[in-house]
């Protein structure tokens, strides 16, 4: 498998990594999750696929926002898991849209597991994702990188955010 992204979620005092099935291998980018054992080298589950790129409504493919593809492929890229307040799981990850590459959110009322429901806008959609939530000092913020385009232009960004039952918004 050609993967990337991986990052790392521990619930019921099991841990898993959600990661991302590479676009260029699948045509269509899958978000897997998989349990890992304690050397958290190995996986402890086969991974399973809880969504795919092209089930998104604000997602588009990936040759519309890049000349070098010519492939219809959609983009799974950067997944990062955090608990709301109101115990609901927030899944921050990034794909194509029509302002360019976006970070959106889903959202799991049942746990890593899933199942994902996906918020019908993205949390950022001017060319910038790939991001994380934070606190420092008593304030909620997310970090990305914006812009992608041109090449090699990207730059560390921070927005302060409301968090709402289930969806964060930039202040």
């Amino acid at each position: 498998w050609e993967c990337l992204d991986a990052t790392i979620y521990e619930e019921d005092g099991k841990l898993y990594t959600v990661f991302c099935h590479e676009f260029l291998q699948t045509h269509d980018g899958e978000m897997c999750l998989a349990e890992l054992n304690e050397d958290l080298i190995s996986l402890k589950t086969e991974p399973v696929v809880l969504f795919t790129a092209s089930q998104v409504p604000w997602v588009i493919s990936h040759e519309k926002t890049d000349p070098n593809f010519t492939n219809k492929d959609f983009v799974t890229d950067g997944p990062f898991i955090h608990k709301l307040e109101s115990g609901k799981l927030l899944m921050l990850w990034s794909s194509d849209c029509k302002d360019g590459y976006a970070m959106g959110m889903a959202i799991s009322d049942n746990g890593i597991k899933g199942p994902w429901r996906h918020l019908e806008e993205p949390l950022f959609s001017k060319d910038g994702g790939h991001g994380m939530y934070f606190e420092f000092k008593g304030k909620k913020y997310v970090s990305l990188h914006h812009p992608n385009f041109p090449f090699l232009s990207e730059r560390a960004h921070f927005f302060e955010v409301n968090e709402e039952e289930d969806r964060l918004s930039i202040k």
